[in-house]
């Protein structure tokens, strides 16, 4: 999984300290990505996936993607771009995100949201 993320607001100092300006960046993402990506539910007794959505068996394969997460709620629009495995529903049609996955990009978005805030400027 490759994680890009565009649109951060940084003020800079005369001095070079730089400062995020937005501080719940991390939060404000991950509320976007669960209202514009749908996530499979999980179904372990089966080991496989049924559809957010509608229900269905997720029986097609996996394939990579990049699917843009847009959050214009804070001081900036934030674009989040994953590049990760979606799913469609061969009932519905809907794309989704894994279960598995959606654990996985959690984690990815609050650990880029934390190298964000700790960088230095160029």
């Amino acid at each position: 999984m490759a994680v890009r993320l565009e649109g951060v607001g940084v003020l800079v100092c005369d001095d070079g300290h730089a400062e995020v300006v937005d501080v719940d960046l991390a939060e404000r993402l991950s509320a976007a990505i669960d209202g514009q990506l749908l996530t499979a539910r999980n179904r372990p007794l089966r080991r496989d996936g049924a559809c957010g959505d509608c229900g269905g068996i997720l029986a097609l394969p996996g394939r990579t993607t990049e699917t843009p997460v847009v959050d214009d709620t804070g001081p900036t629009v934030v674009t989040l771009v994953p590049t990760m495995p979606m799913v469609r529903c061969p009932d519905c049609g809907r794309e989704q995100v894994p279960a598995a996955v959606a654990g996985t990009l959690a984690d990815v978005v609050r650990a880029v949201v934390q190298a964000v805030h700790d960088a230095d400027p160029v």
